[in-house]
């Protein structure tokens, strides 16, 4: 049986308004501070923190400080992950909040 090869659609996503440009990687080194859209991830729901906007530090040992407006620590640090920061062969990265 021979079959086809399928590749995904390279169409941008549309909206009523027109397309939707796609977002890009910001990448993240240890001590950047960047802000995220918090996933729904384990940690971060039990801190009551899911789906809001913070700013997150990336520590030197990959671990993720998510940081009060006032630039407080909360809590205890997270996995980098947990946060919404990823990791990939070029290193850390995440997509910028919206």
């Amino acid at each position: 049986m021979t079959t086809t090869p399928t590749t995904a659609s390279t169409t941008a996503a549309t909206t009523a308004t027109g397309p939707v440009p796609p977002i890009e990687k910001v990448r993240v080194r240890p001590g950047d501070i960047v802000t995220v859209k918090l996933p729904w991830s384990g940690a971060v729901m039990h801190l009551r923190l899911a789906d809001q906007i913070h700013s997150v530090q990336l520590t030197p040992a990959g671990m993720a400080q998510i940081l009060t407006p006032d630039g407080q620590p909360v809590s205890f640090p997270v996995t980098a992950g947990e946060a919404g920061i990823y990791h990939d062969a070029d290193g850390y990265y995440t997509y910028p909040a919206v």
